[in-house]
């Protein structure tokens, strides 16, 4: 017999159950999981879809097709000016998804000189990266992910760089972090150096740490995170429930963004990796 006590404990917990997390909230998508569906970024033999996709559709069909509304875009696909921010965040908006992170990707020359010796060239890869400081700042994104290329043997260089960009993003409420890759990720501490004496905050890559440094790198990594982890899908190389544990173990609470493999359907690709995620959330 159902007492009046009993309908009373059902309806007190009604609301913690229409609360409970969506795993989707957890997730956002990396505009270059679909680099063969952008015509600017295929590869030469790559996948084609039936239509060419759009960067101001890219909010929406990731909203409408995985209900997923945490956006990363690489500056491949970014132009800097007023009319395109205005629309993109119009984009953004219309389907209640957020553009969580930007990459920025200029030339490999660009990239490297954030840490050379030459002070010209640095100077100038500072202020190239500061105009897509001002960009995250128009469009609301609270990180710039910049591109530090491969390490040098000094690490002065990129320190003094990251501070100065710290320190420009901190006057525009963005946040700047970086991502092994290369030699970072084979060396993942060196690059954690620079973060603790520059104040620069990290995106830990699951698939970008050397093999053997992997576990521990990304334990290290992900105190320093700013709320990002990009995700990967790669059982012929790592464990992903392992990897997913640790995130656990050191407490991490950001999102986990879907980085797909580039080979066949990105679509399907981006599908796997999210079942595989929430599998292990």
């Amino acid at each position: 017999m159902r007492t009046r006590r009993h309908f009373l404990a059902t309806a007190a917990a009604l609301p913690a159950l229409a609360q409970k997390p969506n795993p989707l909230d957890r997730l956002a998508v990396l505009s270059w999981s679909f680099r063969d569906a952008f015509a600017n970024t295929r590869a030469k033999n790559g996948w084609v879809p039936d239509t060419d996709l759009d960067i101001m559709d890219y909010p929406a069909m990731i909203a409408d097709r995985y209900d997923i509304h945490n956006v990363e875009i690489q500056t491949m696909y970014l132009k800097q000016d007023a009319t395109f921010i205005k629309d993109l965040r119009g984009r953004l908006d219309a389907v209640k998804s957020k553009l969580v992170s930007i990459a920025a990707e200029p030339p490999t020359a660009v990239n490297e000189a954030l840490g050379g010796d030459d002070e010209a060239a640095r100077a100038n890869a500072v202020a190239v990266n500061k105009t897509w400081i001002d960009f995250c700042a128009n469009i609301g994104c609270p990180i710039l992910m910049i591109n530090q290329g491969n390490l040098h043997e000094n690490l002065a260089p990129l320190t003094e760089s990251a501070k100065k960009l710290v320190e420009y993003g901190n006057t525009k409420k963005v946040t700047i972090t970086a991502e092994p890759r290369g030699t970072s990720g084979r060396q993942p501490d060196r690059l954690i150096q620079v973060m603790k004496e520059s104040g620069m905050k990290a995106t830990p890559d699951m698939g970008n740490f050397a093999d053997d440094v992997r576990e521990k790198g990304l334990r290290d990594m992900l105190p320093f995170a700013a709320g990002t982890c990009h995700t990967r899908y790669n059982p012929t190389r790592f464990d992903l429930a392992k990897l997913m544990q640790i995130t656990k173990d050191v407490g991490y609470k950001g999102l986990y963004t879907i980085e797909a493999g580039f080979s066949g359907d990105p679509y399907v690709q981006v599908q796997l990796v999210l079942d595989n995620i929430v599998k292990h959330l």
